[in-house]
């Protein structure tokens, strides 16, 4: 570039800062100049040209497509949240006539199975009590290590399940992709619900929980009804 084309260029920098400066100090420029908008125009990449309004109208629309996505996500998950809170009041009060435990624990699996899509749902405890429901699956020796985990910390955990855990308490339900474990009572961490579900997206790391602990609050408000050794979580 030759000296002269090189303080040319300075020059029109130096313009375009201090239009820039003084668009920013009077923003209702384009308020009082609005036909301004339809002279200054953008070519873009395909050679055609539109107008600063044009484009300003177009970005316009696709916030507004974009806000219109969001809003139309939160009414669903909203309609979603409504309907899970319908079929809880409907499982606590069908769970209030439960005779038992073991009842109790068929009661959940058939709502779990019809108001929920959840393909399988076991009740885990660890071995020694004498007052367990028939229907629980009972631990000896080693835990999967997902059941340890939250044995140990107390934690509802979610995310895919692993074989070794699909054998050991759903050893017919190949199928199973995802699961929720559940804890029935955070202080004594023994006992857990188990839900699982052939869709890998049914339960994933980080979802929220609050319907799935209360489900396991419900149960274990239930069972203790009955013998009277769970606490309700």
């Amino acid at each position: 570039m030759t000296q002269p084309a090189r303080a040319a260029a300075a020059i029109d920098e130096a313009r375009e800062a201090a239009f820039l400066d003084y668009l920013r100090d009077h923003p209702d420029f384009f308020a009082r100049h609005e036909d301004a908008l339809s002279r200054i125009a953008f070519t873009h990449g395909s050679g055609t040209a539109a107008s600063l309004l044009e484009r300003s109208t177009a970005r316009l629309r696709e916030q507004v497509g974009r806000l219109e996505a969001q809003l139309a996500d939160l009414v669903e998950m909203a309609r979603l949240n409504e309907v899970h809170a319908r079929n809880l009041h409907k499982l606590a009060q069908a769970l209030l006539q439960a005779a038992d435990g073991d009842h109790a624990i068929q009661i959940l699996q058939e709502a779990m199975a019809r108001d929920f899509d959840i393909e399988a749902t076991r009740v885990v405890m660890l071995s020694g009590d004498e007052h367990a429901p028939q229907q629980c699956l009972e631990f000896s020796g080693a835990l999967p290590s997902e059941l340890a985990d939250v044995m140990r910390t107390g934690m509802t955990r979610c995310g895919p399940i692993t074989d070794a855990l699909r054998e050991d308490v759903f050893p017919d339900q190949r199928e199973l992709q995802s699961c929720a474990i559940v804890p029935l009572d955070r202080q004594a961490r023994n006992a857990v619900l188990i839900l699982a579900s052939g869709a890998s997206t049914q339960f994933v790391e980080g979802m929220g929980t609050f319907f799935l602990d209360l489900t396991a609050g419900l149960l274990a408000a239930a069972m203790a009804r009955g013998h009277g050794r769970l606490g309700a979580g």
